[in-house]
């Protein structure tokens, strides 16, 4: 540190300061109890990170030092030797220190000397000339300022997060020799040739994809050759050149076209829509002379189109919101993703991370909105999603807040953006481009004071930022995808002059929704919007116990507002809103443990319950809404995981585990959906919602039963035909006419509502009971399991209840993995077959005899 009081000799790179001071044992686990306070000195130190190496280089020999992320405010020295300032955690350095290299051979040094990060801020935003709102809560624990560095912004806290203000080498470092050339870049935009739409895709029609190439490069001497792209095709290899002469010594690039027929390569397909198939573009030099051939640097692509639609209706006021791929429609099914982890060495392998991407697949979720107060991924996170056919809806790194226009700012920015591009546009898997998370809502709907003082002059410091720096690089290098100034957005006025339309971001009319609201009852479909497309909506929940316990001491979970869990609740109110909405939904009067608990067992449980309805609730809502007017294009929710363990809005918990909103998407995202509404004037419907590109044709079984009986009352089979890329009606009643006959009332009887298709292959199970379960008595059930067979990875049991319907069956073991089907409502005489995959299993037998359960009649 600053003084040399703290000095240790084992730090590792890539990684944090905090990691560092873990492993030497000088701090405790950061994500523990307080210790997101009680470490905040860490964070505003000056940590200088230095090393020796040796490496001969000669004279007249050339290096290249690479640096591919600092974290953030740094100087860098070799051999005592300035080298460079760096101040944006997103920029990727290269320097030449080959003269540094050559005075002291195979002896050399390199120091990095970090300014706290938080210190910097304040410095910047105290020469600000006048106030840019931050978004800071005090409630959060956090620090203030961090607008005014190109940081994480989450690192300074969040809503659903602590704050670390992290310092060091957070990717990797490196030496580079330089012989001849070496490429740093390649970075292919394709896109149909003139004359060819998106439609013609799907036809026998031949058209053309042109691939134009930036490749960038460093040269070692002045020198001649040729840059060579090859395109790995169905039918083989497809191969483009140009001429290159470069003069001087330093970065270089060049522009390959090549052009490919559609009959020669098949197209990327989104997950649910068709297949993914992908290919290897490979660059390389052939350099004049006697030079060392570098290998070819390979690129691997897909070729798609992406449309974003913004037609205005005939019929009704606003403009349509949604995407098409290849000109088919896509119904955006997803989620909101944050950083894998406060201090991103921990993940350094990509286990989680890859962990989270496949929980999100198995989910049936197609779409992944990479947040814009976090960070822009790793190249596994594209890979993988390109692989897997997961669109990204990538965001730029500003939430939350109004930032800094002046010259040195917006230069910072422009290397960040073209830097990202350059990096990222090659992945068929990234669906748009978008400015930043709700700092157009902040502006428009008044966030802060002094917006509201003077709008139009932070207006003009929004447009400098995200359209004339940020949009114009955009356009310059990837026009491929949709660019939205912001996420909600409410859409142009037109494209030239680029005008946005500056409404409301609750108008439903135009654009996105965030929509969130914490005092309805959530399952209360009037009260919820009608977007035209919604990216985010969600609702709080406690992690498991297990969790919690890992971080908090005896004591720490004894009630929802002790000092440790007061401490991590960062959402103001969050506690009291999710205690109100579970008392809006269930039955707790009932319960002699949720009203005299040992601890917050009950209500975790209870939270998670809650969590599941309110955003199945919602997104049910938004699918059915596809045939609608509204034309809903897309259900995004908040949000898929946690960077540590507190009450939040995700749907896995730090150590992977999934809560039971994981499990009911899986559900609710099914490509086939089945659900039912009960409107106002007391017609009770089902609807299937199908996303397969043919019509679905199969039956739904309708079966009602009473709370409190082991026979159904009534059960009824009725043909389904379910049209493609649509919600359809298929049964309609009275609920006079439905219940009379056999005396019951939602407060008495629950429906059963399962769809399969002609081979009698379920593809989607739900219930439906009354909005709220308040007035239902639910009785206590026994819940029986048996084992049934067992692989090397695998347990399958069997599990049955007793004498009447249980709700929310919900099964908990030690063993990290993931049931088949968890948090899901037990009907008598079903006998449901579970599967658990985990590596850990061990005795299958002893695995099924501690499985821990429970219910809602049992709380």
């Amino acid at each position: 540190n600053s003084n040399g009081s703290y000095s240790i000799s084992n730090a590792i790179v890539p990684g944090q300061i905090h990691l560092d001071l873990l492993r030497a044992g000088i701090v405790e686990e950061p994500l523990a109890g307080f210790n997101d306070v009680k470490y905040r000195w860490v964070d505003l130190e000056n940590w200088t990170y230095e090393r020796s190496f040796q490496v001969d280089l000669k004279h007249g020999e050339r290096a290249l030092l690479v640096l591919e992320g600092v974290d953030t405010v740094a100087s860098i020295f070799i051999n005592d030797h300035f080298v460079a300032n760096t101040s944006n955690m997103f920029h990727r350095h290269l320097f030449d220190v080959s003269t540094l290299l050559e005075t002291a051979p195979n002896n050399h040094t390199i120091r990095v000397s970090f300014t706290s990060a938080v210190q910097y801020a304040l410095s910047q935003a105290a020469l600000s000339a006048y106030p840019l709102p931050d978004g800071s809560d005090p409630i959060q624990n956090g620090e203030r300022n961090r607008n005014f560095i190109r940081k994480m912004q989450s690192s300074f806290s969040w809503d659903w997060g602590p704050a670390f203000a992290t310092q060091g080498i957070w990717a990797p470092i490196y030496l580079l020799p330089l012989d001849g050339t070496h490429i740093t870049n390649v970075a292919p935009q394709i896109s149909l040739a003139d004359g060819c739409s998106p439609a013609d895709l799907l036809t026998d029609r031949d058209c053309y994809w042109n691939i134009g190439t930036a490749v960038t490069f460093w040269a070692s001497k002045p020198l001649g050759g040729k840059v060579i792209l090859t395109l790995e095709a169905s039918q083989g290899p497809i191969v483009a050149q140009a001429d290159v002469s470069v003069s001087d010594v330093g970065e270089h690039s060049a522009t390959v076209a090549l052009s490919v027929s559609t009959k020669q390569v098949e197209l990327w397909w989104p997950r649910g829509y068709g297949d993914v198939r992908l290919y290897n573009l490979s660059a390389s030099i052939a350099v004049e002379g006697r030079y060392k051939q570098q290998p070819a640097t390979v690129k691997t692509v897909g070729f798609r189109t992406v449309e974003l639609l913004q037609e205005p209706y005939e019929s009704q006021e606003g403009t349509s919101f949604y995407f098409r791929v290849n000109s088919v429609p896509i119904f955006l099914k997803g989620v909101n993703f944050i950083p894998v982890d406060m201090f991103y060495a921990r993940d350094s392998d990509g286990d989680r991370l890859r962990s989270l991407i496949n929980s999100a697949v198995e989910a049936n979720m197609n779409v992944l909105r990479n947040w814009g107060g976090g960070i822009y991924q790793s190249d596994m996170f594209y890979d993988l999603c390109d692989q897997l056919g997961l669109m990204v809806w990538e965001e730029f790194k500003f939430a939350c807040a109004l930032y800094p226009t002046d010259s040195h700012f917006l230069q910072s920015v422009e290397t960040e953006i073209q830097q990202q591009l350059n990096r990222l546009m090659h992945h068929p898997s990234i669906l748009l481009w978008s400015g930043n998370n709700e700092n157009q809502a902040a502006l428009v709907d008044g966030w802060w004071a002094e917006t509201q003082i003077n709008t139009f002059a932070y207006a003009i410091d929004y447009d400098k930022l995200y359209h004339k720096t940020i949009k114009t690089i955009v356009d310059r290098l990837d026009s491929t995808r949709p660019f939205l100034s912001s996420s909600p957005t409410k859409g142009i006025l037109s494209e030239d002059p680029y005008t946005l339309r500056w409404l409301n971001s609750s108008d439903e009319r135009f654009g996105d929704v965030h929509f969130y609201d914490y005092d309805m009852l959530c399952t209360n479909l009037s009260a919820l919007p009608q977007p035209r497309l919604a990216s985010e909506y969600g609702f709080q929940s406690f992690p498991s116990m297990r969790s919690l316990q890992t971080v908090s001491m005896e004591g720490d979970l004894l009630h929802p507002f002790t000092t440790f869990l007061t401490h991590r609740q960062h959402h103001a109110n969050g506690t009291e809103q999710m205690i109100r909405q579970i008392a809006k939904l269930f039955n707790t009067g009932q319960s002699a443990a949720f009203k005299a608990p040992k601890d917050i067992g009950p209500l975790v449980f209870l939270s998670q319950c809650a969590q599941s309805v309110c955003v199945e609730a919602q997104t049910q809502h938004y699918r059915r809404l596809r045939s609608s007017a509204a034309q809903t294009g897309g259900a995004l929710y908040w949000q898929l995981n946690d960077v540590w363990q507190a009450p939040t809005w995700s749907s896995i918990e730090y150590d992977g585990r999934w809560k039971m909103l994981h499990y009911t998407a899986k559900r609710f995202f099914a490509p086939v959906l089945v659900s039912a509404v009960e409107s106002d004037q007391g017609l009770f419907s089902v609807h299937v919602t199908n996303d397969l590109r043919t019509d679905f044709v199969g039956t739904l079984l309708m079966t009602i039963w009473r709370y409190d009986r082991s026979e159904p009352l009534k059960t009824m089979e009725v043909d389904c035909i379910a049209k493609s890329a649509a919600t359809s009606v298929i049964v309609e009643h009275s609920v006079t006419d439905l219940f009379e006959p056999i005396k019951c009332s939602f407060s008495t009887c629950l429906i059963q509502l399962t769809v399969q298709d002609t081979n009698q292959t379920i593809h989607s199970r739900n219930v439906y009971f009354s909005a709220s379960l308040r007035d239902v008595i639910l009785r206590p059930v026994t819940l029986t399991v048996e084992l049934l067979h067992s692989t090397s990875s695998s347990v399958t049991f069997s599990i049955q209840t007793s004498a009447s319907v249980a709700l929310f069956v919900w099964i908990q073991t030690v063993i990290s993995g993931v049931f088949d089907d968890n948090g899901f409502h037990l009907f008598p005489k079903e006998l449901r077959s579970l599967t658990f995959q985990s590596s850990d299993i061990g005795d299958p037998e002893k695995f099924v005899k501690s499985l821990e359960f429970q219910c809602l009649n049992n709380i």
